[in-house]
């Protein structure tokens, strides 16, 4: 549970790092035959590799633009929302534990995670005078976490 809670805060940060990190660590072999093992098992493949990474990767960029919208905005933070309890319930699938219940902690990360980054780097920018130095921060804390999470074990 602690690492589908990491992966969540991880996604309520930057949406995509989680599933990426996954991709990156995919097992040989998933535990779980379910729905998650066959998103895990597709995660293993090139282009799906490639897919995630890249928009990781554009998130990461994007999120340092004026014009990017609030994490905060309902789609926004729905894709957050999802995209943790996914990374969460493929966590669980890797070590044959309860998805659901993984999937909800990682979604709850994402949801807490999204308002308290979003505060905090607020609370910077008006300390600092500059988002920069918030946004880049959170891409650090966010990276970690994904990174945590995915490890195997």
């Amino acid at each position: 549970m602690l690492r589908a809670g990491l992966a969540g805060a991880a996604s309520g940060s930057r949406s995509q790092l989680a599933i990426a990190a996954l991709s990156l660590t995919a097992p040989t072999a998933t535990r779980s035959r379910g729905p998650a093992g066959r998103i895990d098992a597709l995660l293993r493949s090139r282009i799906a590799r490639g897919i995630v990474v890249t928009a990781a990767a554009a998130e990461l960029i994007g999120d340092k633009l004026p014009q990017a919208p609030s994490r905060l905005s309902p789609p926004a933070l729905g894709t957050r929302l999802v995209l943790g309890g996914l990374a969460g319930a493929l966590i669980a699938a890797r070590g044959g534990t309860d998805q659901r219940a993984s999937a909800i902690t990682a979604a709850v990360a994402a949801a807490v995670s999204s308002v308290v980054g979003s505060r905090a780097r607020a609370a910077l920018t008006r300390r600092l005078g500059s988002d920069l130095p918030g946004a880049f921060a959170e891409d650090a804390v966010a990276l970690s976490l994904a990174a945590i999470s995915a490890r195997a074990g």
